[in-house]
């Protein structure tokens, strides 16, 4: 499901987060660690992969609607890496259609330098950590589903426009929690804060 929230500047944060129901403790031995997923949704968008500054990065952006319980829905955004599944995915999901993905998670972090040059003496090295929340499609059904297997687009709809609402009261409820906590502190008579001592 996402995780969804909204900054302090009004900017809506959205990432793929993964809860666990049943959880089993097994022996090393037996530990074949893979992180995958299989599902169906309803594909909202799709379109090719761009950078900030408008390229394309080679990746091609699926946003799946993935109901969940209680009626309400998920847009949570896929991406299909590889050139076959990049063919296959493009030529034949079409917005609207029902379809079943199965993929691995890419929930990694990376660690860059970047070195920055300065006017005069030694050059700046700052680091940064890249944080990955990708669900990657490796593979899926070629044609949409249909009848019982498919989901009805009416109700999708309806579910989107709750999801919408939804949105809008959480955007509300975090900006006002914002505002709150960038009320001016008090000041004293010589023009500074309460400095603590």
């Amino acid at each position: 499901r996402m995780n969804e929230y909204y900054s302090q500047d009004g900017r809506l944060v959205s990432f793929p987060r993964v809860n666990a129901s049943f959880v089993q403790k097994i022996n090393k031995g037996d530990c074949k660690p893979e992180a995958t997923y299989t599902t169906e949704f309803v594909v909202a968008n799709k379109s090719e992969e761009l950078d900030r500054n408008g390229e394309p990065t080679g990746r091609y952006r699926i946003d799946a609607i993935i109901p969940q319980y209680g009626g309400k829905v998920d847009v949570v955004p896929m991406y299909a890496q590889s050139p076959g599944v990049i063919s296959a995915v493009s030529e034949y999901w079409e917005i609207g259609d029902t379809v079943k993905a199965n993929g691995r998670l890419d929930f990694s972090a990376t660690t860059e330098t970047i070195i920055e040059e300065v006017d005069f003496g030694e050059p700046i090295e700052k680091t940064r950590t890249v944080n990955r929340s990708d669900l990657i499609i490796t593979g899926g059904s070629q044609t949409a589903l249909e009848g019982d297997f498919a989901y009805d687009n009416a109700e999708i709809q309806e579910a989107l426009a709750e999801r919408k609402l939804r949105l809008e009261k959480q955007k509300d409820k975090d900006m006002s929690r914002a505002a709150s906590k960038q009320t001016p502190p008090k000041t004293t008579k010589n023009g500074f804060t309460d400095l603590g001592f």
